[in-house]
């Protein structure tokens, strides 16, 4: 049997359905409102799942409540209807909580992870060999982030406790109180931002000066090495059985497709297993680290991407994409679409901004809620040092982001609209004012504040892109991108946005509005067609705006 998900019509949740391997068919069990998290019970008779515990009826009303709304971690057996389900945690588990569950070894132990919001986690965790499992408190309360594993009769945890950018602690798995746990993995000098275990190993990804490393440990917290990685780039997923010997890999980078590595835990060998991607030189191309300073001091780090002897002289045009938030780490990985810009002409920027987690959780504090101008700061300055340092000036400068992105875009041409040509602002958050009180948006209270909160109110009007817009101002032709069934952001910050735009334009610079019919908020909601075709909409409109490609006539 394989367990799989999928999501109908954009929804926020998923669909849990099961495939029997043998006939090919789907069984009829079916688990609606589902997040993407699903472990098979020991005996593989049923499995362990987070599901929205809001039930409703075939025709999609509210049903039965069982006396409360939110995630929960249910069991279902196979064969069973899923109202019937065990909920085994999350009666009292309010609606924002969202919840993760993960197996160690040999599937002896279930975890629960409860986070309130990106910088805190809760864990839970069952002996499912117990004659009587119950769920127990692992650590309550503290105001970080978690995740844990067992490792035969231990248990290894992550966290950014007293250290902001991570370590590890190791417990045994029968005596897990706080006061017993060994620290065996010191704070590094960058933040951690992946980890698996395999072959006995500890494997640590570390972000140091926007260089990914890969640190070896043994499960007991001895340094082993470091694996060779081969360029700046990041890991994005990896694997491996605890008492194996084998541990893969997928590494990526802006000029390298998703390559899968095979390291022997044994020998200390690493191996690229296969090549894959387009037929494209990306030898004639180079990914540079550099630092510049914000409007406050703050050194701020960022990685350009452009061909080999680009020439400094001003007249570049550059693409300046950015995020800064929810503590989310922007990791250079491959895309297939920056190989068209980079063969333009194109020069692309991503600085790590304040809000984001790639400098730790106090690069995140220090862009959330009041400290939200801080990313803003960030990335207009980004712009102000690749115009001083002759890459581009402002006719040949773009920039671009989506959700929490798009936010960002639309906060800097409202405060800058002299500094950017273009700006592609994707399913974004733009009324900062209403927007807790419109479809989706309600994940954002938390590290942008609401205007309910007469501080925090004032804090959101003097940002928020809506209510920043004025008449007779020139801004840059604007491009916004949103879906109509989008579940997290709703389509009507980008309408509002693109018509107060429009009825106040300056001049001929476009403000357009693209909203898809059948589209969500996450890339992989699209079709490959839908995607290639917004890609190269995006492009076309990018290139047109920049001088690079001769635009419709008028």
């Amino acid at each position: 049997m394989a367990a799989y998900t999928k999501r109908e019509r954009n929804a926020f949740n998923l669909t849990v359905c099961v495939r029997d391997l043998e006939t090919g068919e789907d069984l009829p069990d079916q688990i609606p409102y589902a997040s993407s998290w699903v472990l098979w019970d020991r005996d593989a008779t049923g499995f362990y799942c987070v599901h929205w515990c809001l039930f409703h009826d075939a025709k999609g009303t509210r049903g039965t409540r069982r006396g409360w709304d939110g995630y929960g971690v249910c069991h279902h057996v196979l064969g069973t209807d899923f109202k019937e389900d065990t909920v085994i945690f999350g009666r009292d588990n309010p609606e924002r909580h969202r919840i993760t569950i993960a197996q160690g070894q040999r599937g002896r132990y279930l975890f629960i992870l409860k986070w309130p919001d990106r910088s805190k986690t809760d864990v839970y965790y069952i002996d499912l060999e117990s004659d009587e499992p119950e769920v127990t408190p692992l650590v309550v309360g503290l105001d970080a982030r978690f995740g844990v594993t067992a490792v035969d009769d231990a248990f290894v945890i992550s966290t950014d406790w007293k250290a902001p950018l991570g370590c590890f602690y190791r417990c045994r798995a029968d005596d897990p109180a706080r006061e017993n746990w060994e620290q065996i993995v010191p704070e590094q000098k960058g933040p951690i931002v992946g980890w698996w275990i395999a072959g006995q190993r500890l494997f640590v990804e570390v972000l140091e000066d926007m260089e990914v490393h890969l640190l070896v440990y043994s499960v007991e917290g001895r340094f082993l090495g470091k694996v060779p990685l081969p360029a700046i780039g990041s890991i994005d997923s990896g694997w491996g059985s605890a008492n194996g010997r084998d541990f893969f890999f997928r590494f990526t980078s802006y000029l390298q497709p998703r390559t899968p590595y095979h390291y022997d835990t044994a020998r200390g060998t690493l191996k690229r297993l296969e090549r894959t991607g387009p037929d494209f030189d990306f030898g004639r191309y180079v990914t540079r680290k550099v630092w510049y300073t914000s409007s406050d001091g703050t050194p701020v780090p960022m990685l350009l991407v452009h061909r080999k002897g680009l020439k400094r002289n001003g007249r570049n045009p550059v693409l300046l994409y950015g995020y800064g938030g929810f503590n989310i780490v922007m990791e250079p990985a491959f895309d297939a679409s920056l190989l068209v810009w980079l063969e333009a002409g194109g020069v692309y920027a991503a600085p790590n901004l304040r809000g984001g987690g790639e400098l730790g959780t106090m690069w995140h504090e220090a862009g959330k809620g009041a400290q939200k101008q801080n990313t803003f700061d960030d990335f207009i300055a980004a712009a102000e040092y690749l115009i001083a340092e002759g890459y581009t000036n402002p006719g040949r400068l773009a920039i671009g982001g989506g959700s929490n992105g798009g936010l960002l875009v639309a906060a800097a041409m409202t405060q800058r609209p002299d500094l950017f040509r273009a700006v592609v602002c994707e399913v974004p958050i733009l009324d900062m004012v209403r927007y807790h009180k419109m479809r989706g948006s309600n994940a954002g209270d938390l590290e942008y504040g609401t205007a309910e909160n007469p501080d925090e109110f004032r804090d959101l009007l003097a940002y928020s892109p809506y209510h920043c817009v004025k008449a007779g101002v020139t801004y840059p032709a604007v491009f916004i991108r949103a879906g109509a069934q989008d579940p997290v952001v709703g389509a009507a910050h980008a309408r509002k946005m693109a018509a107060l735009l429009q009825s106040v334009a300056a001049d001929d610079r476009p403000a357009l509005l693209w909203v898809e019919p059948s589209g969500g908020h996450w890339w992989d909601d699209m079709t490959r067609a839908q995607r290639l075709e917004t890609n190269a909409d995006k492009l076309t409109w990018l290139m047109w705006q920049l001088g690079m490609i001769e635009g419709p006539e008028k």
